[in-house]
């Protein structure tokens, strides 16, 4: 389901090369980063809770540990 929130595929071109960060054994994170990052937007346009987060986001430990991380290691700052 897409929501009003959801980046388009244009703006996913331009910060997907910020996100995914190379290592030794391939990109950090899994295919799904893309639902990862519409799930924080999600919350941030609705002000939903991390718990009522719709599964179609995924868990929303995964969510907000992305959030964390990325909060945490200055990407946000880009």
């Amino acid at each position: 389901m897409a929501y009003s929130s959801d980046l388009t595929n244009a703006q996913w071109k331009i910060l997907e090369p910020l996100l995914v960060t190379p290592s030794k054994r391939g990109p950090r994170h899994g295919a799904d980063l893309r639902h990862v990052v519409d799930a924080m937007l999600y919350i941030s346009h609705t002000g939903c809770q991390w718990r009522f987060l719709p599964d179609e986001f995924g868990p929303w430990t995964r969510v907000g540990q992305f959030q964390r991380s990325v909060h945490g290691s200055g990407q946000n700052d880009r």
